[in-house]
Parts: C-alpha cells; structure tokens; sequence
C-alpha cells in the first residue's frame, strides 16, 4: 500500500509540474478545456485513457471516362462512432465543391474549370433516403461540407451506413493537387464524399477546403474498384488485389517477383509502349485496391506511362513494394523508383529510424512540376536536376509519417506536418545527394523573409494563413525550429523522444502541445524556453555581434539575439597570418532566456576578423555578423 501510495504522489507531483511549465505557454481555452480535464490528453504528452477516434469503412465503385474527363462513383459508408458523444448529423466533405460557383478559394481559378461542383446523383443514411437538392431538407451544403441531419440520433458505440452516387468532372484546368495532365492521364484526389472528423476539441471539423490547407482525417478501411478502358494502368492507394486478372503473363511474373527483389524492373517500358506490344487490362476488369487504416484513397491512371517496379526491406522479415509511374518519354524520371526505396530504406533503418508503415509506395510523376502526398502515393512533377528529385521524392514520401501515420490536423497546424516532412529527411537527402546541401536551401528561403510581416507565430491557425506566411510558418521556419532541437539534444535524445510520441499518438490525433509535452518529459528539461520564441511569439532570427574584448586568455564575444529566436552561435575568428579558429554552439546557449550570450575564443595571434554565423543558421540580417580591423 505505502508503494502504491508512494506512486500516486509521484505521479500527482510529475502532472503537476508539467501543467506548471506548460503554463509558460500561451493555451487557447478550446485546449484548456481538454487538459484540464485529462481524459483524452495528459500533460506529459501522452493520451489519456478515455482517448478515442471516430472511424469508417468504405467500399468504393468508382468509373473514369477519359475522354470526357467525367468520373461516377459509388459508395457504400460505414461509419462508427466511437466518442462518448450522441451525435445528431453527420459532416460530408465533398472536396470538387471548390470548384462550384460561388464558393471560397485561396487563388484564382480559370472561369472555364468552374463547375457545379460534385453532383450527388443519391444519399442513404441508414434506411433513409435524403433529397440533397431540397434546400429545407435534411442535408445541406455549405461551402465544401455537407451537413446531414440525423432522424435518429447516432449514439456512442453504434454504427451507420451510407449509401451514396456521385459524379464531377476532373479538372483539366486549374488543377489543385490533381487534375487531368494530359488527354489520358490523371491523378484523382479529392475525389469522393470523406466523412469529416469528429474529434474531442473541435467536435466538427467543419473548415472548408479552399485549396491550400491539407489533411485532416480519420483512419479508415478502403475496398475500391476503379474501371477504365482497356490499355490504361493504375496506381492507388493500397495493395492491387487482381494482378493476374488485369497484367499479361510476363507483366505478371515481373510484379511478382518485384515483392522480394531490391532491383528496379520495367514493368512497362518506353520500348514495348512505342512498339503497342503490351495490352494492359484487355479484359477490362476492374483495377482492384485495398488498404487498411490510412486517413486517405488516390489514384493515377494513364495509358502511356512507363512503369518501374521493384520492393525494399523496411524492418527484417518485411518488404515493402516500389513503383514509379512516369511519362514514357521523360529522361528526367528513370531512377526515380530508385530513390524511393534508397529514401524508405534511410528512413526506416538510419533516420528518424522508424519503419515504413505501409505495404507499398507509388511515385506518380508529371511534366506539370510541383509535389503532393497521399497515403501510399505521391503526386510529383518531373524534375531534371539530381539533387532535387532526391529531396523531392524524400520530402513526399515522409509524410506518410507526418500526417498519415499520426493523424495530424494540417488543416490548423501544418508546421506539425509539413515541418517534420523538411527535417526528417535532411539526413537521408545529404547522403543520397551530396552535391547540394538541402539545409542551406532552407535556410536562404526563410533569410529572403525574416523578420517581415510574413514572419509569423507557426501557432496562428494555418488556415488563416496564406501566401508567403503559409509557407514560412508551415516548411521552412518549422524545419529548422526541429532540425536545430535536433543538435541541441543530440541524436540519442531527440529520437528516443520522437520515438516516444510516435508510440504515443500513431492512429490518434495528437496537438501541438502533446509534442511539446512529449520532449519535455523525454529530455527531462522544460523546453517551453524553446518552443515559445520559435511557435508562439514574433520572434525571428537575427543575431548580431555586440562589443569584443581581448584579454590575455583570448576573445570574449558578445552575442546579442536581436531577434529573439534561440539559435545556434557559430563564431569564426581570423588571424593575421590567415589561420582560423572557429567556436559552434547549440540553441542551449539561450535557455535562461537572455538577450546576450558571451562567447570566449581561445588566444588567436592578432586577430583580424570575426566573423558570427553559418550557411545552415537563419539570419534575416548579416550585416551586423562581421567585424574587422579591431
């Protein structure tokens, strides 16, 4: 009993002393209120033991017409309702209603791409049938949600099925992350009706898609079949249930052995396109997908992309499939497959050292440039140099960490994401493309806008955010913010940490600061000195060299943080016969939350220079990091 006891007072002091430090920082009252009460969030970063998730199972029939670029699907929902909450509608997001007249976006869009949206063609939520043309009816749209009221209230631990037919034309004009990219090839996202997620601080996430802001969705169970004429290949989501039913026999054989093969294989080739030697899919059976617990389904279709194709180890005893789809006349493209599986295989056994989650990765490439991520599928464009196909690739592929696996809320905090998806791969990227350091890339992206009024608190809601403010606190500010914890902590600590939260919180929804709490606990310091500056002030990287005094011992260098940001100090004294003596220091240097550090250089004959910062360490301003003649 006096060990018992001994533990709760342990446990009572540990809590408490976290709620303590967590009170340094700034807390909206939406997350008080579920601290607070401790159910479903702990404040050392872990859940609580009443933590739940909604959930869904969908059976998608789906028809792609590539000449007229229309799609018609077919659903069957099941939807679970695992809060302790009665719920009495459900939320429907119907993602192609950006394009409906009338309705909200981040950019502008070409008159010719408006439509009506997606059309419901049929709803059916249990046994009733509902009108969503009725404008007093039960469903009702509302930007790019669909509101459906409940007859009968949808009570904890039960479950509804949906039965619904809808049909939209894909963009081939101000495409937004997928889109027709030429006569017969696509990419499909956004496509079919998602239930929106039910969680327990915002209940509804009711924020409408306006083209920039990403996921934030559930994990779900997806049976599809996709139809397509004769002679077009598919790439999806999930694993292809009915290879020998659509391959030709060699096809066949070649993704067979693909599942245990680290070489990279022409499944279908520029040669055996030009020469139409190959019917893919002559019987035109239905293309065959399943994939289990992943917050999303996509899809890529062509009839003239080439296709390579091979697998790599993940964890001993599993394997997961590589493709790469690309147009076949593409000289850009050819080893992209190759670093997909160099990408998984570095970030599953060297860094972050986690291991691919799912079966199978496709790299989905156009000639229309830009990047997006899907569970088990990438949309990329093609890309000429090395360098950057490698951090292109790399960058995609890391989000099936960040948000898939975690099930991040993008839509409010994309640094959770997107910043994760920049620094997590900066080790595999530099080892796989020595030629260009990717960090110093970073950094001279956020430098062109530090400290302006585009250099915001990454806290802000990134849905209220746009343009240049959008991507610094989203990629660039965030990136660093993790990559310079990363060096303060060191390897060792910052991964057992990462580790920590991943255990923690894969399959749920974790905020912001149940990552915060995490580290705090893990490290075993108080970092709310850290994160402050760098997530909720306006605060920016400026450091500058204040007064220098040479004693007998050597320099003492006063380093002032004009900007507020706890960044490392690397200080580069030069001597009057040219040699250089060069002093790094971590963030740590700034964690009792002063404005100037003294930095002490060793004797150094006559020196002539100081020179304050690095290529990899923001600074919006350089013209005061140098002195000289002193």
């Amino acid at each position: 009993m006096k060990l018992e006891l001994r533990a709760l007072v342990l446990i009572f002091v540990f809590c408490g002393a976290a709620l303590a430090g967590q009170d340094d920082l700034y807390m909206a009252t939406n997350y008080q209120k579920v601290y607070s009460k401790g159910e479903t969030r702990r404040p050392d970063g872990r859940p609580g033991s009443g933590y739940w998730i909604n959930r869904a199972s969908y059976k998608i029939d789906v028809t792609v017409y590539p000449a007229t670029r229309l799609l018609k699907g077919r659903a069957e929902i099941e939807y679970s309702n695992d809060s302790p909450d009665t719920l009495k509608l459900l939320v429907m997001r119907l993602y192609q209603d950006i394009y409906r007249q009338g309705n909200a976006r981040n950019s502008a869009m070409d008159p010719l791409a408006v439509t009506e949206g997606m059309e419901i063609l049929r709803l059916k939520v249990g046994d009733v049938r509902i009108d969503t043309d009725d404008p007093a009816g039960a469903a009702q749209r509302r930007g790019t949600n669909l509101f459906i009221k409940l007859e009968s209230p949808l009570l904890p631990g039960e479950k509804r099925r949906l039965e619904i037919d809808w049909k939209y034309y894909i963009a081939e004009k101000s495409r937004i992350r997928s889109g027709m990219y030429d006569k017969s090839s696509a990419f499909v996202a956004y496509w079919y009706p998602q239930m929106a997620v039910y969680d327990d601080v915002f209940g509804w996430d009711v924020l409408n898609y306006t083209g920039l802001q990403e996921f934030y969705n559930d994990f779900h169970d997806y049976d599809v079949r996709i139809s397509l004429p004769a002679g077009y290949s598919v790439w999806a989501t999930g694993i292809l249930q009915n290879p020998g039913e659509i391959l030709p026999s060699e096809q066949y054989e070649l993704w067979k052995q693909a599942f245990r093969s680290d070489e990279t294989r022409s499944l279908l080739s520029q040669k055996i396109l030009d020469e139409d030697s190959v019917m893919i899919n002559e019987g035109r059976a239905a293309w065959h997908f399943r994939a289990g617990h992943v917050p999303d389904f996509a899809f890529a279709f062509s009839d003239h992309y080439a296709w390579d194709i091979r697998s790599v180890e993940v964890e001993p005893g599993r394997r997961a499939l590589i493709q790469a789809a690309y147009p076949k006349d593409d000289e850009n493209s050819f080893d992209v497959c190759e670093i997909a599986a160099e990408s998984i295989a570095f970030l599953s056994g060297e860094f972050p050292a986690i291991p691919y989650p799912y079966r199978a990765m496709t790299v989905f490439i156009s000639k229309n440039g830009g990047g997006m991520e899907f569970p088990m599928i990438v949309n990329d464009g093609s890309v000429k140099k090395h360098a950057r196909r490698v951090s292109l690739t790399s960058h995609e592929i890391t989000h099936t960490y960040f948000p898939f696996m975690m099930g991040i809320n993008e839509r409010r905090f994309a640094f959770m994401d997107e910043g994760m998806a920049v620094m997590l791969p900066f080790q595999a990227q530099l080892a796989l493309a020595p030629e260009e350091n990717v960090i110093v890339r970073r950094v001279k992206g956020y430098n062109k806008i530090g400290g302006s009024i585009f250099d915001l608190p990454m806290m802000i809601p990134s849905y209220e955010l746009t343009g240049r403010a959008y991507r610094n606190a989203s990629y660039n500010r965030p990136g660093m913010a993790y990559e310079y914890l990363r060096e303060m902590l060191g390897d060792k600590v910052f991964l057992k940490a990462l580790h920590d939260y991943v255990e923690n919180w894969q399959g749920k929804h974790p905020l912001p600061y149940d990552f915060f709490n995490t580290f705090n606990r893990v490290s075993g310091e108080n970092l709310n000195w850290y994160w402050k500056p760098w997530f909720f002030e306006f605060a920016y990287a400026d450091l500058a060299l204040g007064p220098i005094n040479q004693t007998a011992a050597g320099l003492d260098i006063v380093v002032k943080n004009v900007g507020g940001l706890p960044l490392p100090v690397r200080i580069a004294v030069t001597g009057e016969d040219g040699r250089e003596k060069i002093v790094e220091k971590t963030a740590a240097v700034w964690r009792r939350g002063q404005d100037a550090v003294t930095i002490h250089v060793d004797e150094i004959n006559k020196p002539v220079k100081v020179l304050l910062g690095g290529e990899t360490i923001l600074d919006a301003d350089k013209n005061n990091n140098i002195q000289e003649n002193f």
